[in-house]
């Protein structure tokens, strides 16, 4: 309703690790859709939200309508130019060796989880292993691979992370997080 199929939903919640552990940095992503004019706006959020967070480059979108009965050709032709105009703006993105533009959201992402594996190893086991892989908690660290981030961009996710850190800390029981080894639900 108003968003991607439940499908694309499961499909989704399955891969979400991938936004805490990135790994398709300078691969590109097209988003297609077909549903009603009523969900053009919010059908692409989840899937944006996931492919950004997974370190995919968006190249595009591509909408269309379809009703839920038959088109006469003149309206099918209309939407097969425009799948193939955009096929072919796809082709040239994908053939463009575009540099990472990294914004302040992703860098305090990187911090945010960053800190969070760090304050629960034990739970967090999937990220703590990653960032400890790529060299995340050593001090020169500024994004999960090399890539330009301006100074303001890394103050300020450092700042944040910080707060982060402060607050998680004043609110977990310290010793079950250092005696937990796996998943943990609290009771309420």
């Amino acid at each position: 309703m108003f968003s991607v199929s439940g499908l694309m939903k499961n499909f989704l919640d399955h891969v979400a690790y991938n936004c805490h552990r990135p790994k398709y940095f300078r691969k590109k992503a097209y988003l297609i859709s077909s549903c009603t004019k009523w969900q053009e706006k919010t059908v692409f959020t989840p899937m944006e939200t996931w492919a950004s967070g997974a370190g995919f480059l968006i190249a595009g979108k591509l909408y269309i309508e379809m009703l839920p009965f038959p088109l006469n050709e003149i309206e099918l032709d209309k939407k097969r130019k425009k799948i193939k105009k955009a096929a072919n703006d796809y082709y040239k993105k994908i053939s463009n060796k575009n540099k990472i533009n990294v914004d302040i959201g992703s860098v305090i992402i990187h911090h945010v989880f960053r800190t969070l594996s760090k304050i629960a190893p034990g739970i967090l086991k999937a990220d703590y292993k990653y960032f400890s892989k790529n060299k995340a908690y050593e001090k020169k660290d500024i994004w999960y691979i090399p890539a330009k981030v301006s100074f303001l961009k890394y103050r300020f996710a450092h700042f944040i992370e910080r707060i982060i850190e402060k607050e998680v800390s004043k609110i977990v029981d310290h010793e079950k997080m250092l005696n937990h080894d796996g998943e943990y639900r609290n009771r309420l």
